[in-house]
């Protein structure tokens, strides 16, 4: 994909969750040993600002948690997970 068609992409998602209730929004920032992802509403309501994550499988799986965990306590209607 190249970096038009991705930021198409983009555009696209982004209109789709902006003001919705119906999203969680995670961002990661990847390293080699360790990342750090976010947890928000597209509202702007953090949630979860600095889980830090191993790059390995318990990493992952640390990961997955947590985002399950906030999954079930907003009450989202379908999981979806996506990278862009």
């Amino acid at each position: 994909m190249d970096d038009i068609a991705r930021f198409l992409l983009f555009i696209k998602l982004r209109s789709q969750i902006r003001g919705s209730d119906n999203h969680l929004i995670v961002g990661i920032d990847i390293a080699k040993d360790k990342h750090h992802a976010f947890f928000g509403t597209p509202k702007g309501q953090s949630l979860w600002r600095r889980l830090i994550f191993t790059n390995d499988l318990s990493g992952f799986n640390r990961l997955t948690c947590a985002y399950l965990v906030l999954y079930k306590r907003l009450s989202l209607p379908k999981l979806t997970m996506r990278g862009v």
